[in-house]
């Protein structure tokens, strides 16, 4: 019985210790973590006309308790990133309003030239403040992340469906999807997202489009130097 009593006390005493570091993880200071998603992919030129700057927003969540009063926040770059600061994005400053613990971080991304050359790599976590010392402070748990990772470029790559939409649009090339970018204002034309007489509408716009271009500036050419065309 003696035994049993010592361990027992033991298991209590361990139990109140681990309960004890659960605890400290969230009275240490606030901070703020990403959740959803930790990564995302962005290209300018999956976008419709000529985008010289866009926002990719961050969704994440406040780690501590809710205020009654805003409190100014913001996102840095940190190793890993092969952007440039002002030149490929910007970071602002912004507030978690008073009584909420989410928000929508905007990351403000730039179309510089080198672009179109170069897919570039923007890595995140939370700046730490007075008002967030713990900056990223959590784990990672396959739910909530201490970092967020934008790839982004101005580089057009062929989709990865394109085989199963082949015979709506044909051969595919890097003109050819731009230009159907522009005319429907649509990047994804995957099954997922149109079904079967979408996508034939969408030949038939693309077709009549294609002619009134032609008639105006000649032949559209694809980066080989071959006319685009769509099946009839």
């Amino acid at each position: 019985m003696k035994y049993i009593l010592i361990l027992f006390v033991c298991f209590i005493g361990l139990f109140t210790a681990c309960n004890k570091a659960t605890l400290q993880q969230y009275i240490a200071g606030d901070g703020v973590y990403f959740y959803s998603i930790d990564s995302a992919n962005y290209s300018f030129a999956n976008q419709v006309g000529l985008v010289e700057k866009d926002t990719v927003f961050v969704k994440m969540r406040v780690l501590g308790d809710v205020k009654d009063f805003d409190r100014a926040f913001q996102l840095k770059a940190v190793k890993g990133t092969t952007a440039k600061e002002n030149i490929h994005y910007i970071l602002p400053k912004i507030s978690i309003k008073s009584n909420t613990n989410t928000i929508e971080y905007p990351v403000v991304l730039l179309n510089a030239p080198d672009l179109k050359t170069n897919t570039l790599r923007l890595e995140l976590e939370v700046l730490e403040n007075e008002s967030f010392p713990q900056g990223s402070g959590i784990i990672n748990n396959g739910l909530t992340y201490s970092m967020f990772k934008i790839n982004f470029s101005n580089r057009l790559l062929k989709p990865t469906y394109w085989n199963n939409i082949q015979s709506y649009f044909g051969e595919y090339s890097d003109v050819k999807y731009k230009f159907m970018i522009d005319e429907t204002g649509f990047s994804d034309f995957s099954f997922q997202v149109f079904n079967d007489p979408e996508l034939i509408n969408f030949k038939g716009l693309l077709n009549v489009a294609l002619q009134e271009y032609v008639k105006v500036n000649g032949p559209l050419l694809d980066e080989n130097q071959k006319p685009i065309s769509f099946p009839n």
